[in-house]
């Protein structure tokens, strides 16, 4: 059976005319409906709108083309076909029912074979029209939605006076006013409220819309200012843009408005942080350049020498810390900054703390309060000693006089509330409001003569906040402030450690068979292994447990970077120390071949850390350093250091010079730059390691550059060690100097 076509509606005063239609749409797939008059047909049509209609003319009461008229004037049924069906003749009644609106007009007799083919035809139309119209209607309201939706001003304007044809619900918002549908755009309450970013007030002819309306000139992005009924003005980016129209039809021009206040508030801050920043970096480099031009042209007493070296060592290291404050907010802002949760013991991370800051303060007593069987806190845990060592550091700067600093933690619902406290000279009220923006600093004369840069709190707020965490400070001038931030706790306690040392094996995932061999060799001699497959689980196991050691498989092909893992323990207080075995082949019977740990340390290196690196690769005796550098001042420290403990040293401007002197002299140890204009540090390496008179050669890769994985997987295995240039971060460092151990037998 054929689908229905639609439904059709005989209207006929004579059951037998009725009965006669019916019968001859037998052969139609379609539903019929009927109707004795006209204002029958008129509720019918009211009740169940058909898809045509089959009407008499000649009715009592209302005739057809009343019931015509009256359809076709209703903008529900308008589109509804009409079939005129009569026993009239005349041109003139054929005329009328045109007239009133009919589609067709048929004589009684009526052909049956006609009648069926403008029925079918009829229905087919409606349908496709029907079709047509609900397509429209669909995507009349998804654009509907759109505009609705739009955080941006969207405005039609139209003809001569620029009538307002749409507006969507963000143009009021975004400018301040209520607009008047219809009305000209000199009649909008928002017209004369328009001025240049200077303040002067724009006259409507010289607006984007008049100049799309009556020049068809387009502008993409023109900047206002608008009055808003308070008084106050909100910056605005206008688009117009003239849309084209037939030469009869009124023109038409879209609007888009958009609210540019947060925009212009950055560019502010930024301006803002920009000159903070510059006045706060050059403070300590003034005193830098100050003192080595007195050195530089000044014969001084010792004593006199030492003090302002002793000076210039500090404003170093400020300059150094302050840098280091910026990178961090830096990557904060940028999202670059990626959290390691897992369980943190907050009291064994706040005895940490306190231990390194005692030996800073003398004259203060640094006290811990934690709340028994307090559970582990979810955080990350090198940010969470940054959090305790700012706090608690700012407590021990800002009571100089001494006085009891106190971290209290506790647990409050589901969460760990820690409290920093101290006995010093307080915030004032107005103070604190502003106590966490970006080198915001109080000045009084009580902090006269206190060091800082005004980023501190500014990073911890970010860090406590990363963590989903909340930081409140109280104070009160003259007795002492408290901070106090909170963090998740951890409501899962850990599964307690096997009581044999604990040895972590790393490996890519797929190293099932061999990770699979060495685990047993290891268990068989009396170790705990722990296999781990990726940087996430190692520091979840080494921070739940600390390991006896840690064997690392180097795999050239593997996403699990043997140098990430290394510097992710070394970064990590608790597992800096650990011996680290590196193996580059997997084997069942034997370990694989011992490479050594490499060293990661920052710029500006403490002497005694390049020392160190380059004794265990060459001694003084043994021939001479050979120093790659194209930075002269780089080239002249590090000929100093060295020869001052006893090594021989020769210099090289750059890769070419450097390759061709490595070749000929075959120097004990290179220490190569990367970054050089005439051949690279890279290109150097690969032809050292390629010739087999510079093979053995021990290269101690001296960088500032940002190393992909896949740079750093290629200089490891080509390198001894690598000594990253970036600012000097802290006595923490030494904890760099670290050799691997060996666990059990290793041949290459």
């Amino acid at each position: 059976m054929s689908a229905s076509l639609g439904t059709v509606l005989v209207v006929d005063d004579q059951a037998a005319n009725r009965e006669l239609l019916a019968g001859y749409l037998e052969g139609v797939p379609c539903t019929l409906q009927e109707a004795a008059d006209g204002e029958a047909a008129l509720a019918a049509v009211a009740a169940s709108p058909p898809d045509v209609i089959l009407l008499d003319v000649m009715m009592p009461g209302l005739d057809g083309y009343l019931v015509t008229e009256r359809l076709k004037a209703d903008p529900r049924t308008a589109t509804i076909p009409i079939v005129l069906v009569t026993a009239l003749q005349e041109r003139a009644d054929r005329l009328r029912g045109l007239e009133a609106g009919a589609d067709e007009f048929l004589s009684k007799p009526v052909d049956r074979v006609e009648l069926v083919a403008r029925v079918r035809t009829l229905l087919r139309l409606k349908r496709l029209r029907d079709e047509r119209e609900a397509r429209v209607a669909a995507e009349r309201a998804r654009l509907a939605r759109v505009m609705t939706y739009l955080p941006d001003g969207v405005l039609l304007f139209e003809g001569p006076d620029a009538c307002l044809a749409l507006a969507n619900p963000a143009a009021s918002a975004v400018l301040g006013w209520s607009l008047i549908e219809g009305a000209p755009f000199a009649a909008q309450p928002v017209a004369r409220r328009f001025a240049w970013p200077d303040g002067t007030p724009c006259r409507l002819d010289a607006l984007p819309l008049a100049r799309a309306l009556h020049g068809g000139e387009a502008s993409l992005g023109e900047e206002l200012l608008v009055f808003l009924p308070d008084g106050h003005t909100r910056p605005i980016l206008v688009s117009a843009t003239p849309i084209p129209t037939p030469p009869d039809a009124p023109r038409l021009a879209v609007l888009v408005c958009q609210d540019v206040s947060r925009l212009k508030e950055a560019e502010r801050r930024q301006a803002e942080f920009v000159a903070i920043a510059s006045h706060e970096l050059r403070t300590p480099m003034t005193s830098l350049v100050g003192y080595t031009e007195l050195l530089l042209h000044r014969d001084v007493e010792a004593d006199t020498r030492r003090v302002w070296l002793e000076t210039m060592h500090e404003e170093g290291l400020r300059l150094a810390g302050i840098l280091n404050d910026l990178l961090d907010l830096a990557r904060l802002d940028s999202g670059r900054t990626e959290l390691t949760l897992g369980p943190q013991d907050l009291s064994a991370a706040i005895s940490q703390v306190l231990a390194v800051l005692r030996g800073t303060a003398p004259r203060h007593t640094l006290e811990a309060h934690v709340e028994p069987g307090l559970p582990p806190a979810l955080a990350d845990a090198d940010k969470l000693q940054q959090i305790l060592v700012n706090l608690v550091g700012n407590a021990i700067k800002y009571s100089p006089a001494g006085g009891r600093v106190r971290v209290q933690a506790r647990r409050v619902a589901d969460e760990a509330e820690v409290r920093v406290s101290d006995e010093g000279i307080g915030i004032p009220p107005e103070e604190l409001p502003k106590l966490f923006t970006r080198f915001h600093r109080v000045h009084r004369p009580e902090t006269e003569g206190i060091e800082g840069t005004g980023l501190g709190l500014a990073l911890t707020k970010e860090l406590v906040e990363r963590h989903h965490g909340r930081i409140t400070v109280a104070s009160t001038p003259g007795e002492g402030t408290e901070f106090a931030f909170t963090l998740p706790l951890l409501l899962i306690h850990p599964a307690l450690a096997p009581p044999r040392p604990l040895v972590l094996v790393v490996t890519r995932a797929s190293a099932t068979e061999q990770a699979e061999a060495l685990c047993a060799q290891l268990e068989a001699a009396g170790y705990a292994p722990r296999w781990v497959r990726s940087l996430p689980e190692l520091r979840h196991a080494s921070r739940a447990q600390t390991p006896a050691a840690v064997i690392v498989g180097l795999d050239a092909h593997a996403a699990l970077d043997g140098w990430e893992v290394l510097v992710a323990l070394r970064d990590d207080p608790r597992t800096a120390a650990l011996p680290v075995l590196l193996v580059a082949a997997w084997d069942a019977a034997q370990v694989g071949r011992t490479l050594g740990a490499t060293e990661y340390l920052v710029k500006p290196v403490r002497p005694q850390e390049l020392l160190a690196v380059l004794r265990r690769l060459a001694q003084p005796t043994a021939g001479a350093v050979l120093a790659i550098d194209d930075d002269a001042p780089t080239r002249a420290l590090l000929a100093a250091v060295l020869r001052g403990q006893g090594f021989r040293v020769a210099v090289a401007t750059g890769g070419v010079e450097g390759l061709a002197r490595a070749r000929a002299e075959l120097p004990a140890a290179v220490i190569l730059d990367l970054m050089m204009p005439d051949m690279d540090g890279f290109a150097v390496l690969e032809r050292l390691r390629a010739d087999p008179r510079t093979q053995a050669v021990p290269v101690v890769v001296f960088t500032g550059k940002e190393l992909t994985p896949a740079e750093r997987r290629w200089l490891t295995e080509r390198s001894a060690a690598l000594l990253r240039k970036a600012p000097y971060v802290g006595e923490d460092l030494l904890a760099a100097l670290r050799r691997a151990v060996p666990l059990g037998a290793a041949t290459a």
